[in-house]
């Protein structure tokens, strides 16, 4: 199912003090919620109730909308259901599963690379991170700080942070555990399992029906979905459930329903 075409990687107007493209909440506190998520066996619940059951006001409260932006961008999440990579992490198999789960929860981030690459060797000046990421992504400078935080709460907790202070390479890492020995390159970032295709190009098919909705009179923001001719009352009341978890909800000003209440 298509995004709205209305990027919010766009660069224009006042700095926002949001962003869906970097976690506001670090690695450790991601794993906590898809461990939580999983023992109270919440995966199906509607976002209401998975709130409520984690403690949370509403859906829309900022703790808890910002963890579940967390948890997918982090690959742990797709839309309300855990990830192979979390379940694996939660319940590993093989020895240094986790460590894996960790380096490839950090590698599924672009910025987050980018970040590593940069930093190699170095010691991480999380002023020096929060400039960079209000810079590119125009954000204020505290939500930045909180950004650039949780990044480099991630590393820590990943083990990409040496005892001097340094930032290690995904390799030197896995080299420096002991334990992990088992695990000889960085890992691919972790990818949600995706659903069959109607056809290679995601076109519609004979078996198939392509949507599109205006969003604006001026016809420059639109949602686009592929998907069958018919489909059950189970399988709409499930994609109303994933649109709820998937979309960002904004109030009419343009802010962020999710990170403007409390």
């Amino acid at each position: 199912m298509a995004k709205d075409s209305d990027s919010s990687s766009v660069k224009s107007g006042a700095p926002k003090d949001w962003t869906t493209k970097l976690p506001m909440v670090d690695l450790e506190t991601s794993i906590k919620v898809i461990t939580d998520i999983r023992e109270k066996a919440i995966e199906t619940a509607s976002g209401k109730e998975m709130a409520q059951k984690l403690g949370y006001a509403s859906a829309t409260s900022t703790p808890f909308y910002r963890r579940m932006v967390a948890a997918r961008l982090f690959g742990l999440m797709e839309g309300s259901a855990l990830t192979p990579a979390a379940i694996d992490y939660i319940k590993p198999h093989v020895e240094g599963t986790k460590a894996v789960v960790l380096l490839a929860a950090v590698n599924a981030i672009p910025a987050y690379r980018e970040l590593i690459n940069k930093y190699a060797g170095k010691k991480l000046n999380v002023g020096l991170v929060a400039n960079s990421i209000e810079k590119e992504n125009n954000l204020t400078a505290t939500c930045a700080t909180v950004c650039a935080k949780a990044f480099e709460s991630s590393l820590a907790f990943a083990g990409l942070i040496a005892g001097d202070g340094s930032v290690q390479a995904a390799q030197d890492a896995t080299q420096a555990t002991p334990s992990d020995s088992a695990i000889s390159a960085p890992p691919a970032p972790a990818k949600p399992a995706e659903s069959p295709k109607p056809s290679k190009n995601g076109a519609a098919t004979p078996d198939t029906q392509e949507q599109s909705l205006f969003l604006d009179k001026d016809k420059e923001r639109s949602f686009t979905f592929t998907g069958p001719l018919e489909i059950s009352r189970t399988e709409f009341d499930r994609i109303c459930r994933w649109l709820e978890f998937t979309m960002i909800i904004a109030e009419a000003n343009g802010g962020e329903e999710g990170s403007m209440k409390k």
